[in-house]
């Protein structure tokens, strides 16, 4: 099935979503919480994010989803029962990223974050390069954050988690403004990157190959976000569903 959206349908439709809380472990870069005030914070995010979900459904289905019809697999991807739209979904900091497809798709999104071990980050990125690439040790966070957005976006298409051997996979490196084929080993998976905010990475993976994204969102929404033009189509809708509205970041 075709996802809905007003005045026709599209490849991939981002719904980007801002969470009523931090989905963030710290009050920032390296900086811890208490445990009880992470577990508070981490049960706000969930249920806003489920209740952002079945907004989501709902708006593309044209009927509510009930928690019945939601499911989810070994490696914890969740999807509808009836298999008549495919989704996926990941959260960074304050934002909630939400795709949904008529194939298989997965996203990822990363903010920026203190890296604990950059040297056993980018060993396992290299792995991911293209022959005749390399991140390496010495390359910038952002670089590092973008290969890992790819690899889990292409992970969770796959619905294999990370159990995918890495030397099946090679990931492109740069800027991606068109979908772009990758190999996986276990069938071709296209892959672009998304709109951003400021410090953020996204991604997006799909089984079917796509030249256009639909971003549903408010206005207010859009105006935090940026994406450089290229061979991609990216079209804005400003129709999004009650569960898009931004809430007051809790302190």
């Amino acid at each position: 099935m075709a996802p809905r959206i007003s005045g026709g349908a599209a490849g991939i439709v981002l719904h980007p979503v801002l969470l009523p809380c931090p989905a963030a472990i710290g009050d920032g870069l390296g900086k811890p919480v208490a445990h009880g005030r992470r577990l508070a914070r981490k049960a706000v995010v969930a249920q806003a994010a489920q209740g952002a979900l079945r907004s989501v459904l709902q708006w593309h289905l044209g009927r509510a989803v009930t928690a019945e019809e939601l499911r989810r697999d070994e490696h914890g991807k969740a999807s509808l029962a009836s298999g008549e739209l495919h989704f996926n979904l990941s959260h960074s900091g304050a934002w909630l990223y939400i795709v949904v497809a008529d194939s298989e798709v997965g996203v990822d999104i990363e903010r920026r974050r203190r890296l604990r071990s950059r040297h056993a980050f980018s060993s396992f990125t290299d792995a991911l390069c293209m022959p005749g690439e390399s991140i390496g040790y010495g390359t910038g966070e952002s670089a590092l954050r973008r290969c890992w957005t790819r690899a889990e976006a292409v992970f969770k298409c796959l619905g294999m988690g990370m159990s995918v051997p890495l030397d099946g996979l090679r990931l492109p490196q740069g800027a991606l403004t068109a979908a772009t084929r990758v190999d996986t080993g276990y069938g071709a998976v296209w892959i672009a990157d998304l709109p951003g905010a400021a410090e953020q990475s996204a991604c997006v993976a799909s089984r079917r190959a796509f030249d256009s994204i639909e971003v549903v969102c408010s206005a207010p929404v859009r105006a935090l976000l940026s994406h450089r033009p290229g061979a991609l189509t990216v079209s804005w809708v400003d129709q999004a569903p009650a569960g898009h509205q931004i809430m007051q970041p809790c302190r």
